[in-house]
């Protein structure tokens, strides 16, 4: 964990998305980020072969926790691969 800190934010930690975008990344850690970002809202977003979870959690979720994963949750995902 404190390598891949390292490599995000080199020897400052920070948070500001200016002195982020100031930073020269090297490629292939921009490609295995992206990646990275890509299977993790392909999970959120029910795509085939990640969507196992989705039939699981739907069953037995009450009634409130069932709105929020239809209604939010899922479409967060969509929207965020979009977004990428």
């Amino acid at each position: 964990m404190a390598a891949l800190a390292m490599a995000f934010y080199g020897d400052t930690v920070t948070f500001d998305m200016r002195s982020l975008m100031t930073k020269d990344f090297p490629i292939a850690f921009q490609m295995w980020l992206y990646a990275a970002f890509i299977i993790a809202y392909g999970v959120k977003l029910p795509i085939i072969p990640l969507h196992t979870w989705l039939p699981d959690a739907h069953g037995e979720a009450t009634a409130p926790v069932h709105m929020l994963l239809a209604g939010i949750l899922l479409k967060t995902g969509g929207v965020m691969l979009w977004c990428a």
